[in-house]
């Protein structure tokens, strides 16, 4: 269909989340897939929903649709920190 008939959607995908941290923007930069975090303020790298906590990256599909590799991460949830980077989530962990 020509693209102004086509109904834009989000999928997400269920990962490891090992694997979102370490691999998924070399995955999607090797496809020259451009990516973006959920506040699409220009830092390609993962982002941590704290509520849920689950860490995540996006990217587009040909159509326009928004993409997400997703994983869960361990560790209880922090909703009142929002959407942090996985540095800020690995600072609040407890020390091992």
């Amino acid at each position: 269909k020509p693209k102004d008939q086509i109904h834009t959607s989000h999928f997400a995908f269920a990962c490891e989340p090992d694997w979102v941290i370490n691999d998924s923007v070399a995955f999607l930069q090797e496809r020259n897939l451009p990516c973006r975090n959920f506040l699409n303020d220009a830092a390609e790298g993962p982002m941590v929903f704290a509520w849920m906590p689950a860490v995540s990256i996006y990217f587009d599909d040909a159509d326009g649709h928004s993409l997400e590799f997703i994983g869960v991460l361990p560790g209880d949830s922090r909703p009142e920190k929002g959407i942090i980077t996985y540095d800020a989530w690995v600072d609040l962990q407890p020390a091992k």
